[in-house]
């Protein structure tokens, strides 16, 4: 019996100390949620301070405006009245913007030039295609010696073999071997007229060059009519291959142009329009990181015919007006510029960590 009543006393000393329990963890939940009660009402009376902070700035900037707009309107109003000053000043105004404009404009044309010069030194060849004006045959760089060969006076016909200067008096002397010779139709001949070099096959045709200038021949370029994807050309010294090239490349970069359908088509008067479907451009290439001794032309894949003109060579001075054309696998000039300000960054953090690591 004695038993039985500690053990109901313990029972209801248990169900009072579990009450107790439980209304202080009620007591805690309800002061956590008066908490983030009072915390959302703060942030929410926060929120609407900023909101009308920022109506207010809004409704100044608006009313600024509109009173410049105003202010403008009644310049131009009293200079079209014919009074002197307000002429004067309105001139004023539009040359400063002119003024603006144009220092703009140079400076976006600078910081593009220091980016493609980033770009090209790290690239196997500098490449271009002249776009200064659609149908442009010849290439805008100057050269310390340089020459053309046009195939005017070549034997036309197939596998033909031949050595030229390209008019340089000896400085340069190339050797063709394998190389196709037609007259002017739609596919190929600069300005309408005399012939063009072609290939038709994977194997192609080669060009071996000799020079006694300083420096060697570093560069090439050609007028490249009927433009298709497998117009490959390979760059070669003493037979180790420097480079070869993805006309895709250049496919891609005259698409991207302004208005790319104007280089499309044969240009010229007597074929004007003809072949639309393919691109007709001048390239230019560069090797900033020496010379090159033999070039190799190949259709590969076979596609068609891989025609061209106007092969030029030379040691160059400056490379002219042409668009750079990326180089499939490189990135573009924007992703070449944070690579190196990455490298960059990453070289700082080695060196400082290196720095801990001594004086650790």
């Amino acid at each position: 019996m004695i038993f039985r009543t500690f053990s109901l006393l313990g029972a209801v000393a248990m169900v009072g100390l579990s009450g107790a329990a439980y209304a202080d963890t009620q007591s805690s939940v309800e002061a956590v949620k008066d908490a983030k009660t009072a915390e959302a009402e703060k942030q929410a009376e926060k929120d609407k301070s900023i909101s009308a902070e920022k109506a207010k700035q809004q409704e100044v900037a608006k009313q600024a405006a509109a009173e410049k707009a105003a202010k403008d309107a009644e310049i131009k109003a009293e200079a079209k009245k014919g009074n002197p000053d307000l002429r004067k000043q309105l001139a004023e105004t539009h040359k400063i913007k002119l003024e603006k404009l144009a220092e703009k404009a140079k400076q976006a044309e600078a910081d593009k030039e220091k980016v493609d010069e980033k770009v090209t030194k790290n690239l196997p060849f500098d490449v271009r295609f002249e776009s200064e004006k659609p149908g442009l045959q010849q290439t805008t760089a100057t050269f310390k010696v340089g020459g053309v060969e046009t195939f005017d006076k070549q034997e036309k016909g197939n596998g033909q073999a031949f050595k030229t200067d390209f008019n340089t008096g000896g400085d340069i002397v190339g050797v063709y071997r394998n190389v196709t010779i037609l007259p002017q139709d739609q596919y190929g001949g600069a300005n309408g007229k005399g012939n063009y070099a072609v290939t038709f096959d994977e194997k192609g045709y080669t060009l071996d060059l000799y020079s006694n200038i300083e420096g060697g021949v570093n560069y090439f370029g050609y007028w490249l009519s009927a433009l298709d994807k497998g117009n490959s050309v390979t760059f070669f010294s003493k037979d180790q291959k420097l480079f070869t090239f993805n006309p895709s490349d250049v496919i891609d970069a005259v698409n991207r142009a302004k208005d790319p359908k104007q280089y499309y088509g044969n240009p010229n008067e007597a074929f004007k329009g003809q072949n639309e479907g393919e691109p007709y451009v001048f390239v230019n290439f560069f090797n900033d990181k020496g010379s090159f001794d033999k070039i190799v032309f190949a259709e590969n894949p076979l596609g068609g015919g891989y025609e061209s003109d106007n092969h030029t060579v030379g040691h160059f001075l400056t490379k002219g007006s042409g668009t750079v054309v990326p180089i499939s696998g490189v990135p573009e000039p924007t992703s070449w510029a944070m690579l190196i300000a990455g490298m960059g960054m990453v070289g700082m953090a080695s060196r400082r960590r290196r720095g801990t690591s001594v004086a650790a």
